[in-house]
């Protein structure tokens, strides 16, 4: 597998839910088209997409105050980032540069695959892999805080088609009155 070394990519495909609209880069696609979905596993619901950039993403944060954001597709129990994950990273990264006063909580969540423990460690160090690499990209680590949630908020229960949905980074605007460091 490739690792992400920190570097500053060039942009490229981006999947993010918009409220629950999959948008990748690429144009219009149904849930099990995008690249993080296993076949047999995506929702089969009809969702409308459209391109998605930096920001979509940040008008996405101004309608709602969070981001789901698809498309870094860690290996199974794995934390590293995949070579795959570069574009989401910079175009996260971008949304980030303009607008330097927002902080962010990065969460990281799981599928039900595994055992509750090991969900919850991994998607904590999932999260942290992301925040290191914004970090190690310019982004002023005081801006984000990691957390894991593990399988503990998904938006469908696994067993309805939803693991690959329920696989996710959330970004999550953090505000002054919400007592966060």
């Amino acid at each position: 597998m490739n690792r992400i070394l920190p570097a500053m990519p060039a942009p490229g495909g981006v999947f993010v839910v918009v409220g629950l609209t999959l948008a990748t880069a690429t144009g219009l696609a149904r849930p099990a088209d995008f690249s993080g979905a296993q076949p047999g596993r995506a929702s089969t619901e009809s969702t409308a997409v459209s391109p998605v950039d930096a920001a979509a993403m940040a008008a996405e944060v101004y309608r709602s105050g969070s981001v789901i954001v698809y498309g870094i597709e860690f290996e199974a129990g794995a934390a590293a980032l995949p070579s795959v994950a570069l574009p989401v990273l910079s175009e996260i990264r971008k949304m980030l540069v303009e607008h330097s006063d927002w902080r962010f909580e990065v969460q990281a969540h799981t599928s039900e695959a595994g055992g509750k423990a090991a969900n919850l460690a991994l998607s904590k160090a999932r999260a942290r892999a992301v925040v290191s690499w914004l970090t190690h990209n310019g982004i002023d680590e005081s801006r984000l805080v990691a957390e894991g949630y593990g399988d503990t908020e998904p938006l469908a229960p696994d067993a309805a088609g939803a693991a690959a949905k329920n696989r996710r980074i959330e970004l999550k605007k953090l505000y002054e009155e919400q007592g966060t460091p």
